[in-house]
């Protein structure tokens, strides 16, 4: 299966629920690999074996990944593996989906904010995954949000020091993404119980709302590379810029800062080849 959506909107909770459920019915191996963590080919392997109970034979260091394979398909002949692979779209190849699709018994869910994740890869991976089940994860609405934050609200807090406009002001304040939403809940009753406060005030909600959407920059910037920096710099500086001059812009700056130019094809968008893919996403950060 391939799970796809914005964060924030159930996608590795509803996959480690279901994964945790059937497992309670029948006798099934279950591996989770956050890949933002885990993103390399050794390591995504070494914790699938980890999951099937080959701890003591694989070493961290030493152990070959042919060596790892072949412990792995031992071990799924007996007992089936699901293996749900996290944020699989950081990656550092698609070598280790083309392993874990040639083993027996075994199957996957990947999970990516991208519905493109496929994109570009090797033919072989997308042909086995054509038949997949893709299901798309929207954003909450804000009612949604309101329902999520609901049994919190009723059993987290004291009645009445959350008014119903306010707790609709956090869901609204989410963009759909449940993880902010309770993140904003918490942090808004944590600030009013530091200040002696009997209730939570709309100023406090409007101060923490504007402390978590800088925090969300923040973390957005950290995960850009060096070019990725340079085009948020751009874009900030000049607001209205089109595509073509901004890979210009792009490749001017790398040069006096000594970084090699952008002329890699796989960086390329298909159908504008003056736009780098990762433009869009270091915009987004905007």
């Amino acid at each position: 299966a391939f799970m796809y959506g914005g964060p924030g909107t159930g996608k590795t909770c509803i996959s480690r629920y279901v994964t945790q459920a059937l497992s309670e019915e029948v006798p099934v191996f279950i591996s989770y690999v956050n890949c933002w963590e885990t993103p390399s080919r050794f390591k995504i392997l070494h914790s699938a074996a980890e999951s099937v109970g080959l701890s003591l034979s694989v070493h961290r260091k030493g152990t070959p990944t042919d060596e790892i394979l072949d412990l792995l398909k031992k071990a799924v002949n007996e007992k089936p593996l699901i293996l749900i692979l996290d944020e699989a779209d950081r990656m550092e190849s698609d070598l280790p989906l083309y392993d874990l699709l040639s083993l027996p018994n075994t199957s996957l869910i990947l999970i990516s904010n991208r519905e493109n994740l496929l994109l570009g890869m090797d033919g072989r991976i997308t042909s086995r995954m054509a038949s997949s089940e893709r299901i798309e994860f929207p954003p909450y609405t804000t009612q949604e949000i309101l329902e999520i934050l609901k049994d919190r609200i009723e059993w987290g807090l004291v009645p009445g020091v959350l008014k119903p406009s306010q707790a609709l002001r956090i869901a609204e304040a989410s963009d759909g993404d449940a993880r902010i939403a309770i993140e904003l809940l918490r942090i808004t009753s944590e600030n009013a119980e530091n200040r002696d406060l009997e209730t939570i005030t709309d100023e406090i909600i409007y101060e923490c709302i504007s402390k978590a959407k800088q925090s969300r920059m923040q973390e957005k910037e950290q995960v850009l590379n060096d070019y990725q920096r340079i085009i948020l710099e751009i874009v900030k500086n000049t607001k209205k810029i089109n595509s073509r001059d901004l890979f210009e812009a792009l490749n001017t700056e790398a040069e006096n800062r000594n970084m090699n130019p952008v002329v890699d094809l796989s960086l390329i968008h298909i159908s504008e080849p003056t736009r780098p893919l990762y433009i869009s996403y270091a915009v987004f950060c905007l």
